[in-house]
């Protein structure tokens, strides 16, 4: 039989819970994460957790995808480090403003995409533990 789905159930059904992008990890340096693909989804929340804060690190959130010949770029920088033990971000085309995210950001998720956590600081004295989870929407 063959596959009835329309592409909105195609989409429906790629939904996920969320998912590990970046593992726990105590930071004093730039981290990026692995590839991840988007066949449907348009956007995604993402969660950032920092916690066991050691002097005054500073990270920056930057979303990259790849050019026609596989280079990595960088689509979005976050307009401020995030500094909270929670920190929320939206990546959704029709996203409004939500005082429960850091920033939203209001272009389609690419279909191909991967994290990078900025790292400024002075490694021997100011570094974190940093875990960042997504979810697709």
């Amino acid at each position: 039989m063959p596959n009835m789905l329309s592409e909105g159930q195609k989409a429906q059904a790629q939904k996920t819970d969320w998912f590990n992008v970046l593992p726990a990890a105590i930071t004093s340096a730039d981290r990026t994460s692995g590839e991840f693909n988007n066949p449907y989804a348009l956007g995604m929340m993402v969660h950032v957790i920092l916690s066991s804060i050691t002097g005054t690190p500073s990270f920056v959130l930057k979303l990259q995808t790849k050019d026609a010949e596989g280079n990595a770029f960088t689509w979005w920088t976050a307009s401020a480090p995030f500094t909270g033990s929670n920190t929320y971000y939206m990546v959704y085309p029709a996203a409004i403003a939500n005082s429960a995210f850091a920033e939203i950001v209001t272009f389609p998720l690419p279909g191909q995409w991967q994290m990078v956590v900025d790292y400024t600081g002075t490694p021997a004295n100011d570094y974190a533990q940093v875990q960042v989870y997504a979810t697709y929407i």
